[in-house]
């Protein structure tokens, strides 16, 4: 039988996709989508979620077919060659310098939460302290990720709902007159890294509670979601502020508008720095498996495994 009590539940799953997927880039990238679609901004979310769909396909049915740890490198290494299987476990190497791009972001956000730290010590701090979150099994990282996103998630639904009553620049019929298709199309392409990230977890079903349901759902859901939710989010600015002005703004310029201030305050902070947290943390836990499937295989020193 399953020893569910270290491994993730369907809920924690779907959480840490969904943290893989939310990123600082819906709080600084929406404005930018602007510029390129104008209106039609929340469509181009919409179909930044489907292409994103389209690429999770694969892993979704061959992870519910052969669940493992570390499958993204199992995958390539066993059924097209472990030549190309070598080469991506080492771009995944390469890529964990990222960790440090997250840490510098997030580090510029903690000083106005901790008076005093620096940015490059609070960015220290930030990456140490998520690292230390994924020494722990696997349950316990899923909590600590299940609290930051539930946070992040309470961020932008405080967005919406407050919001919602102070729409008077944006309706559907003008959203859609409003824009062009080359604009859509040209805001997916700087929108479409914002939907995508939920595959990671296609590394972890080796520790997921039935995860040749669990792992395809949680992918389906947490792309499908939070591709909804960004674009919410997005007709939301440009329903309070005339789109216009939204042009390279971020988010919270929208938000300054009609939130009190001790609710923008956790916007901007809160809602920020978490939504970088929880892509560091998704992306170690992913990242981590991978690196560690490929010591099983002997290409890392065993200590490793």
């Amino acid at each position: 039988m399953e020893n569910k009590g270290k491994k993730m539940s369907p809920l924690d799953v779907t959480l840490m996709a969904v943290g893989a997927i939310i990123g600082a880039g819906v709080f600084s990238m929406t404005g930018v989508a602007v510029g390129a679609a104008g209106p039609g901004v929340p469509i181009a979310f919409l179909i930044a979620g489907a292409a994103a769909m389209m690429v999770c396909l694969p892993f979704m049915v061959i992870s519910s077919a052969i669940p493992v740890r570390g499958g993204q490198y199992l995958y390539v290494a066993r059924f097209l060659s472990p030549v190309l299987g070598f080469l991506l476990v080492w771009n995944l190497v390469f890529e964990i310098f990222y960790v440090s791009v997250l840490g510098i972001s997030a580090g510029q956000y903690l000083p106005n939460i901790i008076p005093g730290l620096s940015p490059r010590l609070a960015g220290t701090i930030v990456v140490i302290g998520i690292v230390t979150a994924c020494l722990f099994n696997i349950r316990t990282s899923a909590k600590i990720q299940n609290f930051m996103v539930i946070l992040v998630l309470i961020a932008l639904g405080l967005f919406i709902v407050l919001g919602i009553p102070h729409i008077k620049h944006i309706s559907l019929p003008k959203m859609v007159a409003g824009s062009s298709f080359s604009g859509i199309i040209l805001a997916v392409s700087y929108v479409r890294s914002s939907a995508y990230g939920a595959v990671g977890v296609v590394d972890l079903a080796g520790e997921v509670e039935h995860p040749q349901k669990t792992v395809p759902s949680a992918i389906a859901t947490s792309t499908i979601g939070v591709s909804v939710l960004y674009a919410v989010v997005a007709f939301i600015a440009v329903g309070v502020v005339p789109w216009e002005e939204m042009i390279q703004q971020p988010l919270s310029y929208a938000a300054k508008s009609y939130m009190p201030v001790w609710i923008f305050s956790f916007f901007v902070i809160g809602g920020a720095l978490f939504a970088i947290l929880t892509t560091l943390l998704s992306m170690i836990m992913s990242y981590s498996r991978a690196i560690w499937a490929a010591a099983d295989d002997g290409l890392f020193p065993k200590w490793l495994q």
